[in-house]
């Protein structure tokens, strides 16, 4: 039981790690998409 509850612990804290790298990839392509579209509005304003 012990050995369980010890592997759970450790695959949620590997869930969790993955997650938040899951979450900074998605930030860094709304980021990425951001600074693009900046770049792009004001050479279709010109």
């Amino acid at each position: 039981m012990f050995i369980i509850k010890t592997g759970n612990v450790h695959y949620m804290q590997r869930k969790d790690i993955l997650h938040i790298i899951f979450l900074e990839m998605i930030d860094d392509f709304i980021k990425l998409i951001a600074s693009s579209q900046q770049k792009i509005l004001p050479s279709e304003i010109l």
